[in-house]
């Protein structure tokens, strides 16, 4: 579900994925032909991702980010809540 999408000069979207008891956010930032970056956290907490949100289920915890985080910063902002509080993998990849 894609959660924040822009269209500037550098094209920011941000999307949120839940399948299978993973919460996975990515974020890309890209600017054809010049600069391409994807940073991505996942973990399999989803539990513990829905009681930060205070969400009873992943439509609600989907409809919680959809409506709060939509916005350039919603990657970083959803992060900060979550680190400390569940386990999960961050990576960047950059071109």
């Amino acid at each position: 579900m894609n959660i924040y999408k822009d269209d500037f000069d550098i094209s920011r979207s941000t999307n949120v994925n839940i399948e299978d008891g993973k919460f996975t956010i990515t974020q890309y930032d890209i600017k054809p032909k010049v600069f391409d970056e994807e940073r991505i956290f996942e973990t399999d907490e989803l539990d513990k991702v829905l009681i930060v949100f205070n969400a009873s289920s992943t439509d609600e915890l989907l409809q919680i980010l959809k409506e709060n985080y939509n916005t350039s910063d919603a990657f970083d902002r959803i992060i900060g809540l979550l680190i400390n509080k569940v386990e999960g993998r961050y990576n960047r990849f950059t071109s």
